[in-house]
């Protein structure tokens, strides 16, 4: 999900591959710098503390979307305590611990 969310800022055009590998970390650091953050490229609480001011309720207590720069992305959505993330063209399950939601 961190990878849409800096595609929707126009700060990542990599693939959605679900690793937090050197394009993604070279795209978060950039993010920090423009908002005067330490750019050590880690999505750490002060860095997801800025991207969730883009962040929108889209009204139906299921689906947030971003506020990007570049455009306006449904990121995520809960159900039943399960959250999911646009990826690739359909819904897929967000993990901390696996990238299968990717596939």
């Amino acid at each position: 999900m961190w990878q849409l969310f800096l595609q929707a800022q126009g700060y990542y055009d990599g693939s959605i591959d679900c690793d937090f590998g050197p394009q993604t970390t070279a795209a978060t650091a950039a993010f920090q710098r423009d908002f005067h953050l330490e750019d050590d490229g880690s999505a750490g609480p002060a860095t997801l503390s800025v991207a969730d001011d883009f962040l929108g309720d889209e009204g139906n207590n299921r689906d947030i979307g971003v506020y990007g720069q570049v455009a306006w992305i449904e990121i995520f959505r809960r159900v039943n305590g399960v959250y999911y993330g646009w990826i690739n063209g359909a819904w897929r399950s967000a993990s901390y611990t696996s990238s299968a939601g990717c596939a």
